[in-house]
């Protein structure tokens, strides 16, 4: 009796951490992005809210500018400025060079 109560229990606080999780998953955005690789400039970002969506667009994307200079990249996150936080060069922006890594929301 006492194994299937812990087992219960461990059941429960999994499901939940799940449940957390899909939650999480769901508050993401999906950003398309288009970067000009020879002269190093953002050409376009399209904002998504379904990963389906945004993966279809990618993937048609990607065919489209085979061969050319540009870059097509998809990031999920919770908004544009942890993206622009995490990867400056593709809006303008650069990263010190040697400086520690700063975790989103430090």
């Amino acid at each position: 009796m006492r194994l299937s109560k812990m087992f219960s229990q461990t059941f429960a606080r999994r499901s939940s951490h799940i449940s957390n999780a899909d939650r999480q998953a769901n508050d993401l955005r999906h950003f398309l992005i288009f970067y000009d690789a020879r002269a190093q400039k953002l050409i376009d970002c399209v904002d998504f809210d379904e990963l389906n969506t945004a993966e279809s667009a990618y993937a048609e994307a990607e065919e489209d500018h085979r061969g050319a200079d540009v870059q097509v990249v998809l990031f999920s996150a919770d908004s544009i400025e942890t993206i622009k936080r995490t990867h400056p060069h593709y809006f303008g922006g650069r990263a010190a060079a040697g400086a520690p890594f700063q975790p989103v929301g430090a």
